[in-house]
C-alpha cells in the first residue's frame, strides 16, 4: 500500500472543562499542521462534557471514526499526546509498510533502546497499546467493538486494556514505532489519577519525515508480555460463552 493511499481519519477524545485540557488541544491542533483537513479522510474532536469516562469517550471516537467511506485506518488520539513534526506525512509513511496491523505511537519501555541501537524503526509487542495512540486498519476497530461488548464489562475504565486484551487473545501482535511519534506532554495531570512525571516517551522521534520504516521491518524484536487484567477479563468471558471459550 502506498503512503498516498492511506486514508486516516483521527478522533481526539477531549475533556473541555479545565483551561489546561483547553490549551493542550489547541497545542496539538497546531503541531498537526495547517494541512490537517486536507492530509485526513475525517478529523473528530469528541468532547467529554459531563464526564462520562475514559471508556465511553474513546468508544465514541473510535465509532465515529469509521463513518467516512474513504477511511482506511482510525487514530483515536488523547488531549494530552502531542504529535512530533511532520506527523501526519511520516505516520502515513509507516502505515503504508505495515498497513494491514495495529500499530502504537508511544512506549516508555526498554525495548525502544534495543531497537533503537539495532537502527530498526520498529518492535513488536504482545500487549503495549498506550491510550490514545493507537492506529487500527478499520477492519479492525470493528472486530475489536465487537468483541469488547460481548467480553468486557461496561464499567471497565481502561481502553487500552481493552485493545490489549483484544490482540492478545486473538494473536495479533502490535506494531511500536521507534521512536515513539506522540509525546505524554501532562504526565502529572492524568485523568485517571496516573499522575507520573515519568510517564513519557522512551524516545520521542525528529521528523516523522526522517525515518526510514523499512528498518527492521523483516525481522522486528519481539516482546512478551502479558496484558494486565487479562486472567479476570479471560475468566469473565469464559463465565459468559463457556469454559474454553478462549485459549492461549
Amino acid at each position: 500500500m502506498k503512503a498516498e493511499e492511506i486514508q486516516l481519519a483521527i478522533a481526539i477524545t477531549h475533556v473541555p472543562d479545565s483551561e489546561q485540557r483547553r490549551m493542550l488541544l489547541q497545542r496539538i491542533i497546531a503541531a498537526l499542521g495547517p494541512d490537517l483537513r486536507q492530509e485526513t479522510s475525517d478529523f473528530l474532536i469528541i468532547r467529554d462534557t459531563t464526564r462520562k469516562g475514559c471508556w465511553p469517550t474513546v468508544k465514541t471516537a473510535w465509532i465515529l471514526s469509521m463513518v467516512g467511506s474513504e477511511t482506511t485506518h482510525c487514530l483515536v488520539l488523547a488531549d494530552d499526546m502531542l504529535p512530533c513534526p511532520d506527523f501526519l506525512l511520516g505516520v502515513k509513511q509507516a502505515i503504508a509498510q505495515k498497513p494491514d496491523v495495529p500499530i502504537n505511537l508511544f512506549s516508555m519501555r526498554k525495548m525502544i533502546e534495543e531497537a533503537r541501537q539495532r537502527g530498526d524503526s520498529w518492535y513488536l509487542s504482545r500487549d503495549n497499546v498506550w491510550g490514545g495512540a493507537a492506529i487500527l486498519p478499520i477492519r479492525l476497530v470493528q472486530a475489536f467493538l465487537d468483541w469488547q461488548k460481548l467480553h468486557v464489562p461496561e464499567k471497565y475504565p481502561h481502553d487500552d486494556g481493552r485493545l490489549s486484551m483484544y490482540l492478545y487473545l486473538h494473536n495479533i501482535w502490535i506494531w511500536q514505532t521507534v521512536p515513539c511519534l506522540l509525546e505524554h506532554i501532562a504526565p502529572s495531570a492524568s485523568l485517571l489519577g496516573h499522575n507520573n512525571a515519568n510517564r513519557v516517551a522512551r524516545w520521542y522521534g525528529p521528523s516523522a519525515l526522517s525515518i526510514d520504516w523499512t528498518c527492521g521491518l523483516l525481522s522486528p524484536l519481539k516482546e512478551h508480555r502479558r496484558p494486565t487484567g487479562l486472567s479476570v477479563l479471560l475468566q469473565q468471558a469464559n463465565d459468559t460463552m463457556g469454559d474454553g471459550f478462549f485459549a492461549e
